[in-house]
């Protein structure tokens, strides 16, 4: 049985986060079993942004964050002679029948909101000119089948791929997501995003655009994504100089491959960071060397008094 929070990047359930909560003295969120109802279970699904799982009734569980304060129940209610309510608070707060996860704060913030139906946009003609010339539709729209045909050939290979641990794929305004941790304990998420409408890709490392050699900006097959996949898979975030009085260069690239030569997952520095740590540090040494200068002469000085 699942013991942690279904929904994408939760980690409510985690014994890590269990174990802060303890030292913080903060309350677990409840988790609540996926129902058993059909029909419910179906609009479970719906609403949680997760397709590389099914949701399993009965064995799945989502935390009490992701559903709206009137699906909850946190009280035991009373009703006293004068008629006024008293009100118990729960030691585990219970679900509603028929409640359905609607808030992932976790996630970008318009997949907890109800997307506005745009209607589609109507392209006029000029058919009164002579002289204009006709666009070519049918090629336009070929292109755009192709290129829907791409998309999701990468959806469903991806459903079959064995990915790094802890990865999720989502669709998100139908584009693809795959996002993942390189570990349970790890905090840094790394995100591929590949648009429907023209195969573009981006790639993340925590907040920071990947932008490195290997790296295509638009998928032509499936091969293109796994090459991604391992390419990021060896990114971490820079740790900066590791100096106090600046910390990370302004010219930070944000992160760095942690297979090269001389790098670990524990103390990796970009280019950058380096350079400018090991000029911090010459600085500090040849300042430290004047001061000793100084202090001899000083003391020089004194003895001839």
């Amino acid at each position: 049985m699942s013991r942690n929070c279904f929904v994408p990047l939760c980690k409510e359930g985690y014994p890590s986060t269990r174990s802060t909560n303890k030292v913080l003295g903060i309350r677990n969120k409840t988790l609540f079993k996926a129902p058993k109802d059909p029909k419910v279970l179906a609009q479970w699904v719906k609403a949680i942004p997760r397709s590389d799982r099914d949701l399993r009734s009965g064995i799945d569980r989502v935390c009490e964050k992701h559903f709206a304060e009137t699906s909850l129940i946190k009280y035991f209610e009373n009703v006293m002679a004068d008629g006024s309510i008293q009100k118990i608070e729960r030691d585990r707060i219970c679900l509603k029948e028929n409640a359905v996860p609607s808030l992932f704060p976790d996630l970008p913030h318009y997949l907890s909101s109800i997307k506005k139906i745009r209607k589609p946009q109507v392209r006029h003609l000029n058919t009164k000119s002579n002289n204009a010339e006709t666009p070519n539709l049918n090629s336009s729209f070929n292109t755009t089948i192709i290129e829907y045909d791409i998309f999701y050939n990468i959806v469903n290979q991806l459903k079959s791929t064995i990915l790094p641990d802890a990865t999720f794929i989502s669709m998100v305004k139908d584009d693809l997501v795959i996002g993942w941790f390189n570990n349970d304990k790890d905090t840094v998420f790394k995100k591929i995003i590949i648009y429907k409408d023209n195969l573009n890709i981006q790639v993340f490392v925590s907040k920071v655009i990947v932008n490195v050699e290997g790296i295509m900006q638009t998928a032509t097959d499936f091969e293109d994504i796994e090459k991604i996949i391992a390419i990021v898979n060896n990114l971490q975030v820079c740790s900066g100089t590791g100096l106090d009085k600046s910390p990370q260069s302004v010219a930070c690239y944000g992160y760095v491959d942690a297979k090269k030569p001389g790098t670990s997952f524990t103390d990796s520095r970009c280019t950058v960071c380096s350079k400018e740590r090991k000029n911090m540090i010459d600085l500090q040494r040849i300042y430290t060397l004047r001061q000793t200068e100084i202090k001899k002469k000083f003391k020089e000085t004194e003895k001839h008094t």
